[in-house]
């Protein structure tokens, strides 16, 4: 058996804490290129600590075989091939982990950009407020709703500290503007607007502006769901809540244009366009999902080029106990099916193991992040999983295949 230091095992933990410092002080010094370089010494712990997991894999196949000869031909790998061998198995625990990771965060991440389209009705075009503009004022005669107007934007939290979108205006004057058919109440005054079916005993008092950090109380509102409705709204006379977070919307093909550009000024970029919102998203979806394509292809052809490491390597281990099985009357077909047992033990319970951890992780990853964890499953990860799971034996056929070529 290859001898294994203990310190071995301590490599994974310090790679760990490698990492984590140096997270930290690539926020500390804005050092952006120290988040990638900080899995390395992850990646480095892991291929130490490796030999000590195939050690364990090892045993449990002993167990589980309960000392038959498949068991304990692959428990020998394991244990006596531990750093080649053994590393090999249990980094493609890992590469596959890595590839549905990949997969199912892309995966999520496309589904909020795709879930993150504008919400006004096209023809709508609105901008934030600067801090003195004086709109009501200035275009007294033209504001009208759904035509010029202004409305808040913020964030309400919830008891998960998922926070989730909120306008402070009135229903009726949203109803002017969204691509939503709320049926609207006669009255809204002081309300707390929801959609049908929304958990709005979930939802806190605080209401927070992320541009400015701002945290404000929100008075006391009574609860109304609309039908239709897919947004929170906050209707209230309070002047703190409709004073903040201030957007001015417009309606270009219902003002003239003077206003338009006078309006503009009052703005602190601009106004922005439905379309422009949707191309933008259609843009960042195409290109995130070429990404994470082209990450994930790269990623499955490494483990693909570890499955056939692996299993060329057991194959060749036993290259002369085959020839030994054989000399002693042992059929040639039986000796190879104890080498494809072997092999394809060694290799395909790590690779499915290692997609369903990955895919668990991402969506629990999702989850805290605030994305939707259902879309972190996703048939990308069964197709690695399948390529995988019909590469093993197709290269353990080919290598079993040359071996008989080298024999004759």
């Amino acid at each position: 058996m290859q001898r294994l230091h203990k310190w071995q095992l301590a490599a994974f933990p310090v790679g760990i804490v490698a990492a984590a410092l140096m997270a930290i002080a690539s926020e500390i010094f804005s050092l952006p290129i120290l988040v990638p370089l900080a899995f390395l010494p992850i990646i480095a712990g892991l291929v130490y600590l490796a030999p000590f997991l195939a050690l364990g894999a090892g045993w449990c196949y002993e167990k589980v075989f309960g000392g038959g000869i498949q068991g304990t031909l692959i428990s020998a790998s394991l244990r006596y091939r531990a750093t080649s061998i053994g590393s090999s198995v249990v980094l493609l625990f890992c590469i596959c982990a890595v590839s549905t990771v990949t997969v199912g965060l892309a995966n999520a991440g496309l589904g909020q950009v795709s879930s993150g389209l504008s919400y006004w009705k096209p023809g709508i075009h609105w901008g934030a407020l600067r801090d003195d503009a004086e709109v009501e004022s200035t275009y007294e005669e033209f504001i009208s709703p759904g035509v010029m107007g202004t409305f808040g934007q913020g964030r309400l939290l919830r008891e998960n500290q998922r926070s989730i979108n909120a306008f402070v205006m009135s229903c009726h004057e949203y109803a002017e503007l969204a691509t939503d058919d709320p049926e609207c109440p006669a009255d809204d005054a002081e309300s707390l607007l929801t959609p049908v079916g929304m958990d709005a005993a979930a939802l806190s008092s605080q209401f927070v502006i992320p541009v400015t950090d701002t945290e404000l109380d929100l008075p006391p509102l009574r609860i109304q769901e609309v039908p239709g409705l897919t947004e929170i709204l906050i209707s209230t006379s309070s002047e703190e809540i409709n004073n903040v977070g201030r957007y001015l919307y417009a309606d270009l093909d219902q003002l003239p244009s003077n206003v338009v550009l006078s309006a503009t000024m009052q703005t602190k970029s601009g106004l922005t366009s439905q379309e422009r919102i949707d191309n933008v998203n259609s843009a960042m979806s195409s290109g995130y999902g070429e990404a994470a394509s082209a990450l994930t292809l790269s990623i499955m052809l490494f483990g693909l080029a570890a499955v056939s490491g692996i299993t060329i390597a057991a194959i060749r281990d036993r290259t002369r106990l085959v020839k030994v099985l054989t000399l002693r009357g042992v059929q040639n077909t039986v000796a190879k099916n104890l080498v494809r047992i072997e092999t394809i033990s060694l290799t395909l319970p790590f690779a499915l193991f290692g997609c369903i951890s990955g895919t668990l992780l991402a969506a629990a990853v999702a989850q805290v992040s605030s994305l939707n964890p259902r879309d972190a499953f996703t048939p990308h990860a069964l197709g690695i999983l399948a390529a995988y799971v019909v590469a093993v034996p197709i290269i353990t056929e080919i290598q079993l295949h040359r071996t008989d070529g080298q024999d004759d």
